[in-house]
């Protein structure tokens, strides 16, 4: 899908939908493997796993109290959450938020967003380097080492947030600003907006059937 509108709408929908129970859960998966570029890339690997475990874990113990329709809820949250991440490119975000709501609100959402979304892209990089820095000194990173070290890539990232809102403010930022946001539409973004709206449909006809 091109056109970030579209898709930030669909993927509303149909987290939404993923959400509401187990059967447009799997409507919403089957959505995603339709129309994704099929090229789903994660911040960290080691991340999704572990919350794929812990999603697997809490499913194991609750068998028999729905545990099933949690897997198959959250495993179809975790690959929403994927995708998106996966198909936004830089600047979408801003471009979307000028759009709507627009105005100098929307102008400094997106702002926040898009500095978000950077330090996002480099917590890969910073991790791999610290694990480099630990082989330098002979020496592998444990298990439990791994909330540490992730506890300090979390303070660095929004340490260079702090530095980034100062430069900005230095700069003479205050409040709002201009962009002009620009889209491409097609075929596809329509199509797949539409069975996005089908799918949150399916969920509510199949929850009030439920109630």
């Amino acid at each position: 899908m091109k056109d970030p509108r579209t898709r930030m709408a669909s993927m509303i929908l149909l987290s939404c939908a993923s959400f509401a129970g187990p059967k447009a859960a799997i409507a919403s998966m089957a959505w995603i493997i339709v129309f994704s570029e099929r090229r789903l890339k994660i911040p960290s690997p080691w991340a999704f796993l572990g919350l794929f475990i812990m999603v697997s874990i809490i499913s194991i113990i609750s068998l028999g109290i729905g545990g099933i329709s949690y897997f198959i809820r959250m495993t179809s949250l975790i690959l929403i959450a994927v995708w998106a991440y996966s198909e936004i490119r830089p600047g979408e975000i801003l471009d979307t938020l000028v759009w709507f709501p627009g105005g100098k609100t929307g102008f400094e959402l997106g702002l926040i967003a898009e500095t978000a979304m950077s330090e996002i892209r480099r917590i890969p990089r910073d991790f791999r380097m610290t694990r480099t820095a630990i082989s330098f000194k002979g020496k592998k990173l444990s298990l439990k080492e791994y909330i540490p070290v992730l506890g300090n890539i979390l303070i660095i990232t929004l340490r260079r947030a702090d530095e980034q809102g100062k430069m900005l403010a230095v700069r003479g930022y205050i409040h709002g600003g201009t962009h002009a946001s620009k889209f491409d539409t097609d075929k596809k973004d329509i199509i797949g907006l539409f069975f996005a709206f089908a799918t949150i449909l399916f969920a509510l006809a199949n929850l009030v059937t439920y109630l």
